[in-house]
């Protein structure tokens, strides 16, 4: 009989610590918006620390930036959508909208913000800090100031890859300005997408 109670002790410490390890039961819902909703502030942070980001569309909505980071919060939001038909840059590339949508390509690939259909098929699972990275250089390719070629992508403007070079891009021009002609560096920019990644995720709710 202690040897039954033992086993059964076992096994539920093993489930909870499954439970622990895959995080609360979200929705698919909920699932499907993890990545998104930590692209789009990634992504108006590297708009804003740019400096591409009008000025006045930031001065018109206050409390959408707060200390020079962007907030999560409703007023953020109505900035995000405002800008989101904006370039990304002065070369007039990609739009901050379509950067959200890569941007949200890397972040699922980091455990526990995949969609609800899971890490897309042949990517890596990524560490957060991995993503951050990833992110950063992504938006410096399709801004113009890089060659994403370098970096896994098909052509100078396509998807990269996240990979040991990207990484080390980062860590090697960590105290270079994001951009000609800002204060904002690359380790800065890093370190600020990287808590937007970190959030905390959502309480689960049915659908």
């Amino acid at each position: 009989m202690a040897r039954k109670l033992i086993l059964i002790a076992a096994v539920a410490v093993a489930l909870t610590a499954c439970s622990s390890q895959s995080g609360p039961h979200l929705s698919p819902g909920q699932r499907d918006e993890l990545a998104p909703t930590r692209a789009e502030p990634s992504v108006l942070q590297f708009f804003i620390d740019s400096g591409a980001a009008p000025q006045s569309d930031i001065t018109s909505r206050p409390g959408a930036v707060v200390n020079g980071i962007v907030a999560t919060n409703v007023v953020a939001r109505m900035l995000y959508l405002t800008e989101s038909t904006y370039f990304l840059s002065p070369s007039r590339i990609v739009s901050v909208g379509s950067e959200v949508a890569r941007a949200s390509d890397l972040i699922e690939q980091v455990p526990g913000l995949q969609s609800s259909k899971g890490r897309p098929k042949g990517k890596p699972a990524l560490t957060p800090d991995q993503a951050a990275a990833a992110v950063v250089v992504q938006a410096l390719c399709d801004a113009g100031y890089l060659d994403g070629r370098s970096f896994g992508a098909p052509t100078k403007g396509g998807m990269i890859q996240a990979s040991a070079a990207v990484d080390a891009w980062v860590l090697a021009h960590g105290a270079d300005p994001l951009a000609p002609g800002v204060t904002t560096t690359v380790a800065t920019e890093k370190q600020r997408i990287l808590n937007f990644i970190q959030l905390p995720l959502p309480s689960p709710s049915a659908d």
